[in-house]
């Protein structure tokens, strides 16, 4: 196992790399349709684009943290690998629009296409992997079956998991007969012109897996908890979090997606199915960043220091206020029809003076939630013994 950690992090760090290499491309397109006055400027534009592109290249992120920082432990590393294949498949979008202007033939581009719900599948399998071991390893004296069937079923699926060539297997056999073989078949059958287009039921076989695999692993995790000291339960805290609001968005999200499917309703966003699903991982990519960086659950050596998460967010500040700024001139020109000139003048006064307010109470809250989750403070300069001349 050891001779196969040097190619695995390779293979991480590759994946993470591409992912955010393919995510430039949705934003760049995006404004230069912009520019070109195909695209507008809406909340509504602006939440989905950032919704497509920061989940992926947040989980692109945390992997290549944990793939330099923490590789030598076995939870960071499952994680990493786990985040790295979950940044590949969450960045279906920017990969697919890099893949469309390569100049590949069609079948080529398909064939490159089925990388993603591989990537996606496997994540799930190793997602389940790291469930069992974090923070310590789960033995079948964890489970507590309990009385009903459901408790009785999550137990045996619990069971049946611990382990990790069993999960493999059955990863593997799942990644080919649901996956390949119908992709395989979609392909073949579509250069004959004859397209036989079996990918549909793939898509619901490996959406069913994907929230039995995160209810298991939130089972897991709950497990883990439940059976932790005080230490262990802060240590677990966040990451539990993140996989319970997960397993609801995307159970909530399932269950409304086959009511509509059922009544036939229109919903005004076609894709609010996929992006539900992608929110329900971001939040999960949120809480795991609050527990790597705010309380160094993994590894402590990746607790921020509060003075850090103070230049990030003001980092993070001057971009916002240079967006706003932008955003408020230019509908200031088009409802007013102020000049370029005297629309920035007096959006920059405005949101100068909303900002120091905004900096102010934003520092206080931060400051609060750091002391809460942990970070760690910037440490007093130590003080010279009397008498003592400095150099």
């Amino acid at each position: 196992m050891s001779s196969t950690r040097p190619v695995l992090r390779a293979f991480v760090c590759a994946l993470a790399i591409v992912t955010i290499v393919a995510n430039l491309v949705p934003p760049l397109e995006f404004a230069v349709a912009l520019r070109a006055g195909k695209a507008s400027l809406t909340p509504g534009v602006i939440g989905l684009v950032l919704l497509l592109v920061l989940a992926p290249l947040s989980a692109a992120g945390l992997a290549l943290v944990l793939a330099w920082r923490s590789w030598a432990r076995d939870d960071a590393r499952v994680l990493a690998v786990f985040l790295g294949l979950l940044s590949y498949a969450l960045g279906t979008e920017g990969t697919w629009m890099m893949l469309k202007r390569s100049g590949l033939p069609d079948w080529a581009v398909s064939v490159l296409d089925t990388g993603m719900p591989l990537a996606a599948v496997a994540g799930m399998a190793v997602m389940i992997r790291f469930s069992s071991i974090f923070p310590r390893p789960l033995s079948l004296r964890d489970l507590r079956p309990g009385a009903s069937r459901a408790g009785r079923m999550v137990a045996g699926a619990q069971a049946w998991a611990m382990d990790p060539a069993r999960l493999r297997r059955a990863a593997a056999w799942f990644c080919g007969v649901v996956i390949v073989v119908p992709q395989a078949i979609s392909i073949v059958t579509g250069l004959r012109g004859d397209e036989i287009d079996l990918v549909v039921f793939s898509k619901y076989l490996a959406l069913a897996a994907m929230l039995a695999a995160v209810t298991l692993s939130a089972a897991n995790l709950r497990t883990n908890y439940r059976r932790a000291d005080a230490a262990g339960r802060r240590q677990v805290f966040w990451v539990l979090e993140g996989f319970l609001f997960a397993t609801a968005v995307a159970v909530l999200a399932s269950a409304l997606k086959l009511l509509q499917n059922a009544t036939g309703y229109q919903a005004a966003q076609p894709h609010w199915y996929a992006l539900a699903l992608v929110a329900a991982f971001l939040g999960l990519l949120a809480c795991l960043a609050i527990a790597l960086f705010g309380s160094g659950a993994l590894d402590p050596s990746l607790a921020l220091r509060r003075t850090a998460v103070s230049g990030v967010l003001g980092l993070l500040a001057v971009v916002l206020f240079a967006v706003s700024e932008q955003v408020m001139q230019e509908w200031l020109g088009a409802r007013l029809g102020l000049s370029a000139r005297t629309g920035g003048i007096v959006t920059g006064v405005a949101l100068g003076l909303a900002f120091e307010p905004l900096r102010t109470r934003t520092s206080a809250f931060v400051e609060r939630q750091l002391a809460r989750f942990g970070a760690e403070p910037e440490a007093p300069p130590v003080p010279l013994p009397a008498g003592t001349v400095p150099a």
